[in-house]
């Protein structure tokens, strides 16, 4: 049995809460995450503005502070603890695409950053049932997902510079990339001040 680990960079993108945090401006984006995060004491609030500082939008810098915090970096601790307890290979994947156009699933709210399924969308070919004229990127994206699982499919290995977990991860977008860890910074400060307890188990 071959374990895989695979999850989004924005997974809550998908249908984040609050949905307003499409509109917010940044001091809206800095009031509610000092609003969650000031409970858990004032210097977790000032170093998780540090680790997520303000770039691109404040949608994508909640959504990613939120799925590292509760998906990603919790995957790699049960990635981990499967490595440790299987004879057989585990291989830990993120999505870091972005659909070409706004996807709406849940709630009317159009995800635009790596959401929850965007990789299953790309592996299963149905991208173009959410998005009516996929781009060159979003088509690349779903070749690139389903050439590397009908390569393991094929002859059970991945390729050579992705080497099981924890030696590497890979970020897969129109390209894969390999790296020996994933938000690292990130990652170990959240799980080192007790946040796997609010790990989503999906």
């Amino acid at each position: 049995m071959v374990y895989f680990t695979g999850t989004t960079a924005q997974e809550i993108d998908l249908s984040p809460v609050p949905q307003s945090v499409k509109n917010w401006d940044w001091s809206e984006y800095d009031s509610y995450v000092g609003e969650k995060l000031d409970q858990f004491g004032d210097n977790i609030t000032a170093q998780a503005k540090q680790l997520y500082p303000h770039t691109e939008t404040p949608e994508y810098v909640y959504t990613t502070l939120v799925t590292d915090l509760r998906v990603g970096c919790p995957n790699d601790i049960l990635s981990a603890r499967a490595a440790e307890s299987f004879k057989s290979p585990v291989y830990r994947y993120i999505a870091t695409s972005r659909p070409s156009q706004p996807v709406s699933l849940y709630h009317d709210f159009e995800a635009v950053y790596a959401f929850h399924v965007w990789d299953c969308f790309a592996f299963f070919g149905t991208i173009g049932q959410y998005i009516p004229k996929p781009s060159e990127e979003d088509l690349r994206f779903a070749s690139l997902m389903q050439e590397l699982f009908f390569k393991f499919a094929h002859d059970g290995t991945m390729p050579e510079e992705w080497q099981p977990f924890p030696n590497s991860t890979a970020l897969i977008d129109t390209k894969l990339t390999v790296v020996d860890r994933y938000q690292p910074k990130q990652c170990d400060f959240w799980m080192n001040h007790g946040f796997f307890s609010y790990a989503w188990i999906n």
